[in-house]
């Protein structure tokens, strides 16, 4: 099938779980031998149009700045949309990620039928998180700004709709009404890469970012300054811990670490914290291969992609009962976990890995297993292929 696949992240920007999403679906699909074109916002450095690992990479001209980086996609998007159809054709499937096509109704894509993706619910975000109208206004272009508007729009007039675990799933009936019969849940998977490091490449990475040896690690990864990570609650966790036991904690992620750094400094704990920034691929695995715990505080996960990096690396998890991660992790079997915005519970939680390494270990083994068996972007691509067969048949 030709399949015009809308998505706001894309390499080389990625951001987040619907980038990394993208990538990979759209790359499966096209190596299952269907027409793929990505359509996507096209960055200053990036060309307008490519072919990359089978998929046709369509870049649509944007204005780069915060309040107008979707609104001007969305403008623009509807004539690249019709160059595009002039050029390759017309499309079997139109397959919006998250609110990505927004600006293509229905009567403009004559009936195409169309999936969507929902990865989770900016409402539920809204609910959750209880931003003030000052904090929506500044994040008018984010998903607690317009957002919770716009993916109504895009949610009802979806043909079938893709939810990445049964929490969004459940979100989806729960919020906006949506028949379960109109849904289908499909897994993500991890991207499958090493995680054996020799020791010497093992100290390098501790070199460069002045990680102690011999001082358990513990890795957070994820955006620093999206509240839904919950990062202040896991730095007020390491400070009750940092009372009872030395350790260090890496700190991964893009974003404003400013208030971060202030709070660390607050808690009396900068010298035990390290802020990395953004890492490339190779450097984040290598982190991933020296933790002893990987840490998950989020006050909400649509899935938990950071999660399976830390299962296929072995490592033992310590998270939130939050959004769908109790669907990734067995409390007891493969990590622990805990209620949401409880720093007190998150840092003996910790600590009991820790103090525990034959029960580490074998959690970690676990994880290793579970990730091969069951999360594969070839098994979600796969049954992405069968929601659009259904759709065509339609």
């Amino acid at each position: 099938m030709k399949i015009a696949f809308i998505t706001f992240e894309y390499p080389p920007f990625v951001q987040g779980g619907a980038g990394i999403y993208a990538k990979n679906v759209t790359r499966k699909l096209a190596k299952l031998g269907h027409d793929v074109h990505a359509i996507t916002p096209r960055l200053k450095q990036s060309i307008n149009y490519e072919v990359k690992d089978g998929v046709s990479i369509h870049r649509i001209d944007f204005i780069d700045k915060p309040l107008l980086r979707a609104p001007s996609y969305w403008l623009n998007l509807r004539k690249g949309f019709r160059k595009i159809e002039q050029e390759v054709g017309s499309f079997d499937i139109l397959h919006g990620n998250t609110t990505s096509d927004f600006s293509l109704d229905k009567g403009f894509t004559k009936g195409t039928p169309r999936a969507i993706t929902v990865h989770h619910l900016a409402r539920d975000v809204v609910e959750i998180l209880r931003p003030s109208l000052f904090t929506r206004i500044k994040d008018l272009g984010g998903e607690t700004g317009l957002a919770p508007l716009i993916e109504r729009t895009c949610i009802h007039r979806a043909d079938k709709i893709i939810a990445v675990s049964e929490y969004t799933k459940v979100k989806l009936a729960s919020i906006y009404g949506v028949a379960l019969d109109k849904i289908e849940v499909i897994y993500n998977g991890w991207e499958e890469r090493s995680f054996a490091f020799s020791e010497k490449e093992k100290a390098e990475v501790k070199a460069k970012y002045n990680i102690s040896n011999g001082k358990p690690i513990l890795l957070f990864v994820g955006r620093v300054d999206d509240r839904r990570k919950g990062l202040d609650v896991l730095l007020k966790a390491f400070k009750i811990m940092l009372t009872k036991r030395d350790a260090r904690l890496v700190v991964v992620g893009s974003g404003n670490q400013k208030p971060f750094r202030e709070l660390s400094s607050s808690l009396g704990i900068m010298s035990q914290v390290i802020f990395t920034s953004f890492v490339d691929d190779l450097t984040l695995q290598r982190l991933y291969s020296i933790c002893d715990v990987y840490v998950c505080p989020s006050r909400l996960e649509g899935f938990g992609l950071t999660i399976l990096d830390a299962m296929a690396a072995g490592k033992p998890v310590v998270a939130t009962k939050a959004g769908a991660i109790p669907e990734i992790v067995e409390s007891g079997q493969n990590g622990f976990l805990v209620p949401a915005n409880n720093e007190n519970e998150l840092a003996m939680t910790i600590m009991q890995i820790l103090d525990n390494s034959l029960q580490a270990k074998a959690m970690g083994e676990n994880n290793r297993k579970k990730v091969q068996m069951h999360y594969s972007w070839e098994i979600a691509a796969h049954k992405t292929a069968a929601v659009y067969a259904k759709l065509a048949s339609i």
